[in-house]
């Protein structure tokens, strides 16, 4: 388990510019595509909160949201990412 929270934790900085870029270049289809990319490793964390998230923009881009909601959305995710993060580092720290 310690391998995949540390192979997670090592792709966050990835995750959040590739987040970055896809909000930038205000292309939905592509932000859905990287969006959806994250759900199978927060779902086998069992990162609950954030797998909801993931499925709410997901939700969010198939009814058409603004790029205001997709850029609100897409940054509390991004939030709660980091908030995990800190989380796994310590319960790796706790494994060792």
């Amino acid at each position: 388990m310690a391998h995949y929270v540390k192979t997670f934790l090592e792709s966050v900085p990835e995750i959040m510019n590739e987040l970055n870029l896809r909000l930038s270049e205000n292309d939905p289809v592509t932000l859905k595509k990287t969006v959806h990319a994250i759900k199978p490793q927060v779902t086998f964390l069992g990162l609950e909160g954030l797998k909801e998230q993931v499925e709410g923009i997901e939700l969010a881009i198939e009814n058409s949201a603004s790029s205001e909601q997709l850029a609100s959305m897409v940054n509390q995710m991004k939030s709660s990412l980091e908030h995990a993060a800190d989380e796994l580092v310590e319960t790796l720290i706790s494994l060792s």
